[in-house]
Parts: C-alpha cells; structure tokens; sequence
C-alpha cells in the first residue's frame, strides 16, 4: 500500500524497529531512483545502506525471490550493521534521553529544511522573488 505519508506506512517503522531489512515494492515513486524518493529523516539515515527498493517494473520481470537471492551476504550483514547502529537509533525514541532518537533527527531534518528549503521572509514582510506574505 501507498503508506500512511508520501508512500511510507507504520509497518516501514515497526520492521526498521525490529532490526529488519525493508523491501519496498515503489507504487509510490514506480520511476525513481533512491535520492528522488521522499525518504523520512534524510539528513540523518542514508537509506540506500538500509533498504531493498524494487521497481515494480523489475518485480515483474524478475520475480521478488530471485532479486533477494541476488544481494551478497556481505550486503546483507552490512544493511544490518547499518540498520542496527544508525537507522533503529534515528527512528525509535530513547525515553532516558541519553543519546540522539527520533525527536534528535526529526530536528535535525527540520533545522536542514528551514537552512534550505522553506522561504526566508524579509524585514518587509515579504516572501523572495516578490511574492507578498499572506496576512
């Protein structure tokens, strides 16, 4: 299913959680590739080391078993190194709040977005390019 927000759904979290490597069949984002892909905390996880994305063009010609058997067992125990020590610590939340969690990325990836991608307003009350602020 397309997810609970831009192709991701609970389940994505809950198998991240649990240690597990994702295999994300994109209905989503069918023709792109994995920097296109709206990836949650992208400044903090690098989700090409994590996850298995499969085309659904390349499911169907392939076969899902057949793509799986494919990836090496250094690739595999690599993703789970990388899972384990980067992506489950960014996506769970550590109650005791003695090391970066959810809530650090999530700010992490907010302060990057308001750096790069929200518009600055100016002393005149102004979006750039002209543009007037709704009042």
């Amino acid at each position: 299913p397309t997810g609970d927000s831009d192709g991701f759904t609970q389940r994505f979290y809950y198998i991240l959680a649990a240690g597990c490597i994702p295999v994300r069949i994109d209905t989503y984002y069918p023709h792109f590739s994995f920097g296109r892909v709206a990836w949650p905390f992208k400044q903090t996880i690098q989700w090409h080391r994590a996850v298995v994305l499969v085309p659904p063009a390349r499911l169907a010609r392939d076969g899902l078993m057949p793509i799986l058997l494919n990836i090496s067992q250094a690739r595999i125990a690599s993703m789970q190194e990388y899972i384990h020590t980067v992506v489950r610590p960014s996506v769970l939340f550590d109650y005791r709040g003695t090391a970066p969690d959810a809530f650090s990325a999530f700010l992490s990836e907010l302060l990057h977005l308001s750096r790069t991608r929200l518009p600055r307003i100016d002393r005149n009350g102004t979006l750039p390019r002209g543009r007037a602020l709704i009042k």
